[in-house]
């Protein structure tokens, strides 16, 4: 069954080259996002099917004792909910790592998402990839 793309990718490609590309402060950190233990690119396209689970990892690495970024996500440059929800993420301050969440897939859950580190003085990072609602077709 081939996989059908149900929604504009050039549109949303578009938007995501309007977002900064802020992965590093200064020498100090440096954000990644992972799914199936891959790295992956900043605007990568994450292709989920319907009723699928979804879990993309972000994890910052920064020098120093101490040094650790307050992980959040976002979709769409809306706050996700932290533990709560069908999509939601998880956070660790001790391992330096935030998880997002997507649970049994569906058509609302497509757009822009966002992994952003907040470092206190520093400012910001952040890193985005685009989630994709697909389905199988029958033919």
């Amino acid at each position: 069954m081939p996989l059908v793309i149900l929604s504009g990718i050039v549109a949303a490609r578009e938007i995501l080259h309007d977002i900064p590309d802020i992965d590093a402060i200064g020498d100090k950190c440096n954000l990644t996002l992972t799914k199936d233990g891959n790295e992956m690119a900043n605007f990568s396209e994450v292709i989920a099917v319907s009723g699928s689970h979804i879990q993309v990892y972000c994890e910052s690495n920064c020098s120093g004792s101490g040094s650790s970024l307050a992980l959040t996500f976002e979709k769409d440059g809306r706050p996700v909910s932290q533990l709560l929800g069908r999509v939601h993420f998880e956070s660790s301050t001790l391992d330096r790592k935030a998880v997002l969440q997507v649970l049994n897939m569906q058509a609302s859950d497509e757009g822009i998402y966002t992994c952003k580190g907040w470092f206190p003085g520093e400012g910001y990072m952040q890193k985005s990839f685009y989630l994709s609602y697909g389905r199988f077709d029958a033919h």
